[in-house]
């Protein structure tokens, strides 16, 4: 026999998924850092590596060599891993972002609309319409029904791969609450994470649909043949960057990353349950003490030095002051250098120094903070203030 089965394509993603198979079992059984993300990311590793292993195997010459029944089987399973794989990157989200998380009937309709895939993958993927799959060049009616199928079950992953970002999202808000930096914590390595895994899925899921697109239109999809081998290797480098970044980040931050609980919505008895002495003792310490300048001050800390439970602080803080707790100290942070900006004994300082002064991380997110305030950059408020150069 001559030529080659697998192309160095196909070698290159079979050995990646080789990786991911030994790393995910490897996670499985450590018992270092957040076990269960640990062990939710080990099964993400495991069904991706199954999935890539069923994707080569389904869509390589070797494929002629299985029959109808074997392909059937081989098909559902890869479309079952599909769903399956962004679920768990979703589940991977969760686990790591907020501290104690645990499923309860939240996970009854994620389980549901999986198993409605599959059976609908079941019930369409039949034994009469997979003998020519690979051929593009035609495509029969019961082929666009496996191939519509097929997408169906590409959008679920992207669906959940980007409900990750509601995730992202709402782990944010939780260190705007509790953090006044939060720049200090540092999650960009998930979020690039998600966006590359999104980007490699989104881009598989076109192929799909672009078949059954045309097939519906009256159209073949000969020149998508054409374009494929070169299309594929560009979304398969996206889909290794991928998964070497899990590989890379997940062992490297994983194990020390630090999740947060989740907040329970305001009832409105906490929201009218604010104390006048509360506000008081509030707006006094932050007149006389000034903890704003503490650049890791956190909601823990300043509840502590004012004798108030840190939850009954922070519902005082988002209810009467409508801030999270980063708003509030950026607020009194801007004031204070807004302050030191108008003041002509201090124009020979910079306005880094200033920002780092008064509490900031970093020069970015003290103009972007100033700006939201004031509507000018701290250069051209210091440029329009009385006596410092042009009037605002």
């Amino acid at each position: 026999m001559t030529g080659l089965i697998f192309s160095f394509r196909d070698m290159a993603v079979l050995t990646s998924a080789f990786i991911g198979l030994l790393i995910g079992l490897f996670l499985y059984r450590s018992n270092a850092g957040n076990r269960s993300s640990n062990r939710v990311l080990a099964l993400f590793l495991l069904v991706q590596s199954v999935s890539t292993v069923l994707s080569v195997l389904l869509y390589s010459p070797v494929a002629v060599k299985f029959s109808p029944p074997v392909m059937v089987s081989m098909l559902t399973a890869e479309g079952n891993s599909i769903v399956l794989e962004g679920f768990l990157l979703y589940w991977y989200t969760r686990t790591l972002l907020f501290k104690g998380f645990a499923w309860g009937r939240e996970i009854h309709p994620h389980l549901a609309a999986i198993l409605i895939i599959a059976l609908i993958g079941a019930c369409v993927m039949n034994l009469q319409d997979v003998e020519n799959l690979i051929d593009l060049s035609v495509v029969t009616e019961g082929e666009a029904r496996i191939i519509a199928v097929y997408a169906m079950m590409q959008i679920a992953r992207n669906i959940y791969a980007g409900l990750c970002f509601i995730n992202l999202r709402r782990y944010r808000r939780l260190l705007e609450d509790r953090y006044s930096n939060i720049g200090k914590v540092d999650f960009t390595w998930l979020q690039l994470l998600v966006i590359a895994y999104l980007v490699s899925r989104v881009g598989w899921s076109l192929t799909p649909l672009m078949i059954v697109f045309w097939h519906y239109n009256g159209e073949t999809a000969a020149p998508l043949a054409k374009v494929l081998p070169f299309y594929a290797p560009f979304l398969d480098t996206v889909w290794l960057f991928a998964l070497s970044a899990t590989l890379y980040f997940a062992l490297q931050y994983s194990p020390r990353f630090e999740g947060l609980k989740q907040k329970a919505a305001l009832t409105p008895q906490e929201k009218s349950g604010i104390k006048r002495e509360h506000i008081d003792k509030v707006e006094g310490y932050m007149r006389r003490h000034k903890p704003y300048l503490q650049a890791d001050l956190k909601l823990d800390d300043l509840a502590e030095k004012l004798s108030i439970s840190p939850k009954a602080l922070s519902i005082l803080l988002n209810v009467h002051y409508g801030k999270n707790f980063c708003e509030f100290i950026n607020h009194h942070r801007v004031g204070e250098a807004a302050s030191m900006l108008s003041d002509p004994v201090l124009k020979e300082k910079g306005v880094l120094e200033i920002a780092m002064e008064v509490g900031f991380h970093s020069k970015s997110a003290f103009n972007r903070s100033f700006k939201k305030q004031t509507g000018l950059t701290p250069l051209e408020y210091r440029q329009g203030a009385p006596g410092n150069g042009i009037e605002a």
